[in-house]
């Protein structure tokens, strides 16, 4: 039988599996963002709400932002390693394309946050924001590129 024919849910899960990964793993990134918050702000006998509590200085951060940085390093780590684990052949170029795609999107959502903040502003902490959401993303996408290089090698 064709290859192609026996692996065709494989090709059609692709994406759709990545994604739902990632959702997965974001959830329990979520509740440690909240603990974060949780521990810092809140006295009690796990930790202090002191300047030299261990949870104080992150939980500083709003959560929000907290996230996007988690999110911004996760997402094109889990979505490029897990397609290369998904795809039956391939491996390698499916996840050039899927970062590509996820570079394109990154920059055009960077791109209207810029318009937005040089219409409305200029608050320092917002650049800040932006570049190491880049810094992230890079990081995460070049890092799921080489476990992809590898689960592509493992297979051949």
């Amino acid at each position: 039988m064709n290859f192609y024919k026996e692996n065709w849910f494989r090709w059609i899960w692709i994406l759709p599996g990545s994604i739902l990964t990632h959702l997965i793993v974001m959830f329990p990134v979520h509740w440690f963002v909240m603990f974060i918050n949780y521990q810092g702000t809140h006295d009690n006998r796990l930790a202090s709400s002191s300047v030299f509590g261990p949870w104080y200085w992150f939980a500083k951060i709003p959560s929000e932002n907290l996230e996007l940085l988690f999110s911004s390093f996760l997402f094109p780590l889990i979505v490029i390693t897990y397609s290369s684990k998904i795809a039956p052949k391939y491996k390698l170029e499916i996840c050039y394309l899927i970062a590509i795609g996820v570079f394109i999107s990154h920059a055009y959502m960077d791109l209207e946050f810029i318009n937005d903040l040089q219409r409305g502003g200029n608050e320092t902490f917002e650049w800040i924001r932006i570049l190491l959401t880049i810094i992230l993303a890079l990081s995460g996408t070049l890092l799921g590129l080489r476990n992809a290089y590898k689960e592509d090698k493992k297979t051949k």
